[in-house]
């Protein structure tokens, strides 16, 4: 009846115990491990058990109550951490922090390498040693039970002391406790059965032997027979002298566990691991100078492999974040922090890197935000497309008018992975705006180039009435361009959106267009514009003779399903011609900042063709999105770039800066539809250009066209241009004039560059 009125223990206890079982118990370990959950913060909390009711005895009880009682009262990096316990007359419950025993975490992993296993040990060890020391010399307590079934594994990985029921005061002569379980006894140090030894012990002495049994089962397993401590074949060579002592017969030859560390501290000791230093680090990250911290971040970045997933996830990046919030961590701190985020699943993601990514591009420092335009394809997929348009956009729009050519330049491209997330008034407005002015007007020519390609790249997501108000008008305007690549580009656009286009402006508006390109100054322009005129020419021919096929020719005009499968290649290929020829000289040096950059293209005198390579060039996105776009295999785009090594996957990093371009190239003025306040007029009439004489009314008139071959021009670093061999003079006269080109007085007109050829214009 009194049971009725009896108080639940377990309702004061402050965790859950969940039905999962990590642990049950075995010869070397009396407590049963089971997860749990915090009642308050819902934290994962680790819970051991000694219940009487199943199976514990008295004796293992009495221990576990100890346990419980000695584990509160330190607090220590090393050793496990107490959450909170309760205990009856048949039950202890002890919980901890999230941990798992040593042989599951360090025997059962398939899927580390070799490099992370030894980075684990390496780590671990250290701690274990870190815990010994504060144990025998703060807090003078001989542990007496270090062997692998006492160790624990963190949720940051590393590596915690437990099994602290056998731990007594330390002091010289002390006696060594009784271990309930027997399997526990080939863990004792020799001089335990022998009296006579027992007077040479000291505080460590114990605790040094059993740090020289773990070290042995480490590397070898479970440990049988003392016997076999002897056995050193699989122990490191640059620990097997500090080993040797650690199982010393002589418990008074055994070092202090402070010596051991300092010794494999020492350049070429075992703890002298670039690795393990990057993590000590780690505590200090807010005391240290902006170089200090922008080094250590490097470090970690370069480490992040090596490290095992949970020392990534669970200790460096809470340190990293931590550091970005409130030390002023600047922009190295970016390149671990995203990298480090690939590691986390998707709710993880949501509530720690979501925050600190838009936080990041809310920075005023543009280095800071030029590395999150450089990684942005890593973690794209992983923001929703409110987070995208609310908070991301917003800040990463302010790039399109950054006085820096690069941030502009990377912002456009930014674009590409952005595209498929962004609503109609950011996509189909903000951004068009943005391209319209930086297309017409931005000075550089490999940003006109790009913002032609990009623009091409995200058609498929523009909203119908958007593709037909914008593209024809972009990329014609692009073929009238004085830089020969944003020509190119425009040419390869309007192949590339050749379904966004009905038959009748393909017609009226695009072909007229592309003949007017066909006696561009460059070859290469020219070669790209008859095979695009006969690509548009063979699908008119098609439809003359099967009207039929009209429909499925136009299916996609009208379309606002996405598929942008078709469009890539081409558009590949221009990001990395555009941004690879603009790099910084070999010579020049790089100060940390990001500053104005001026771009190299060499040419010299006679140079022969058999310099240049052919190469076809694709672009593959490195990211994961079902709207991700692939390779299109049915374009394939040959081109020839002027010099070797050009990256042809990665074009992020490759683009420095663009060559600054002064002039536009001389072309009709075509209506397009759109506003010409949007897409600035790029025509300027040098090649038609009139003068009228300013002598007589009957004076004569006449006309001389002098081209200069792109070959005999050097560029320097800055863009301008510079005769260096005879210019070749062709001149073309009416019948009516004069004949006798000495009669005539040939006058200095205006001067066009086109990219690698400049054309001179002598009036009369």
């Amino acid at each position: 009846m009194w049971s009725l009125f009896s108080k639940d223990p377990l309702k004061d206890f402050g965790c859950e115990i969940l039905p999962h079982v990590i642990n049950e118990p075995n010869d070397q370990c009396f407590w049963k491990l089971s997860r749990g959950k915090h009642k308050v913060s819902g934290k994962s909390v680790t819970i051991f058990s000694v219940d009487t009711r199943f199976g514990a005895s008295s004796t293992e009880l009495e221990y576990a109550k100890t346990c419980a009682k000695k584990l509160k009262t330190l607090r220590h990096p090393s050793v496990l951490q107490f959450v909170d316990s309760v205990e009856t007359e048949k039950f202890v419950h002890l919980a901890t922090e999230e941990c798992s025993p040593l042989w599951d975490y360090l025997f059962m992993q398939t899927d580390w390498d070799d490099i992370q296993k030894e980075m684990s040990i390496n780590w671990g060890l250290f701690h274990i040693l870190k815990g010994i020391e504060f144990l025998n010399r703060d807090g003078n307590i001989s542990h007496n039970n270090i062997n692998m079934s006492s160790i624990f594994i963190a949720s940051t990985g590393e590596w915690k002391l437990g099994g602290v029921e056998y731990t007594c005061p330390a002091t010289d002569g002390m006696t060594y406790p009784t271990k309930i379980l027997p399997s526990l006894d080939k863990y004792d140090p020799p001089e335990k059965n022998d009296h006579r030894k027992m007077r040479l012990i000291s505080k460590w002495s114990a605790d040094m032997w059993g740090f020289g049994c773990l070290l042995w089962e480490v590397f070898n397993g479970k440990l049988d027979n003392p016997l076999s401590l002897k056995n050193l074949k699989k122990i490191p060579k640059l620990l097997q002298a500090t080993y040797c002592e650690l199982v010393s017969a002589n418990p008074s030859t055994r070092p202090n566990p402070s010596d051991v560390i300092q010794k494999n501290r020492m350049t070429g000791g075992y703890f002298d691991d670039k690795k393990v230093k990057t993590l000590l680090l780690l505590p200090d990250i807010h005391i240290m100078d902006p170089t200090e911290k922008s080094n250590l971040f490097k470090h970690i970045s370069d480490y992040i492999s090596n490290y095992p997933p949970e020392v990534c996830k669970f200790k460096i990046l809470p340190a990293l974040l931590n550091a970005f919030e409130f030390g002023n961590a600047g922009s190295s701190v970016v390149s671990p922090l995203l990298k480090i985020g690939m590691l986390l699943n998707e709710e993880e993601y949501q509530e720690k890197m979501v925050p600190c990514i838009i936080k990041l591009f809310s920075s005023n420092d543009r280095e800071t935000r030029a590395k999150m335009l450089q990684e942005l394809h890593q973690f794209v997929p992983y923001l929703s497309s409110s987070v995208v348009n609310d908070h991301i956009f917003p800040n990463i729009a302010n790039g399109f008018i950054d006085s820096n050519a690069y941030i502009r330049e990377m912002t456009i491209k930014a674009m590409l992975p952005l595209a498929p997330k962004l609503n109609y008034k950011n996509l189909d407005e903000e951004v068009l705006k943005h391209f319209a002015r930086l297309q017409g007007r931005d000075p550089e020519g490999g940003i006109r180039a790009n913002t032609t390609v990009c623009l091409g790249k995200i058609a498929p997501y523009l909203h119908p009435e958007t593709r037909k108000k914008v593209l024809i008008s972009a990329f014609t305007r692009s073929l009238k361009d004085s830089f020969p690549p944003t020509r190119t580009a425009g040419v390869l656009a309007l192949l590339a959106s050749l379904s966004f286009f009905t038959l009748e402006d393909a017609a009226t508006k695009v072909l007229p267009s592309l003949c007017a390109s066909t006696i561009d100054p460059e070859k290469e322009v020219r070669d790209h514009v008859l095979k695009v005129i006969k690509i548009y020419l063979t699908r008119l021919e098609k439809v003359s003779e099967d009207p039929s096929l009209k429909q499925s020719y136009e299916a996609k005009v009208d379309s606002k399903t996405v598929d942008p499968s078709n469009n890539s290649t081409w558009t590949g290929w221009a990001l990395n011609v555009f941004t690879s020829k603009f790099q910084k000289p070999p010579g020049a040096t790089a100060n940390g900042t990001i500053g104005e950059v001026k771009s190299t293209v060499i040419a010299t005198e006679g140079e022969e063709t058999s310099n240049t390579k052919t190469e076809s060039l694709t672009y593959k996105p490195n990211r994961s999105n079902s709207a991700a776009v692939e390779d299109a295999p049915n374009l394939k785009v040959q081109i020839e770039s002027e010099t070797s090594g050009w990256d042809c996957e990665d074009w992020e990093d490759g683009s420095e800066t663009s060559v600054k371009e002064e002039g536009y190239a001389a072309q009709s003025k075509m209506q397009t539809g759109w506003d010409d306040t949007e897409w600035p007029d790029l025509e300027e009439d040098t090649v038609n250009h009139r003068k009228n004489s300013s002598g007589s009314t009957g004076a004569s008139k006449t006309s001389s066209y002098t081209e200069t071959s792109r070959d005999d021009f050097v560029f320097d670093s800055i863009g301008s241009t510079r005769n260096i061999s005879q210019e070749r003079t062709a001149v073309y006269q009416k019948s009516s004039l004069p004949t006798d080109p000495t009669k005539r007085k040939p006058k200095t007109g205006g001067a066009m560059k086109l990219g690698a050829k400049k054309v001179t214009m002598h009036m009369d």
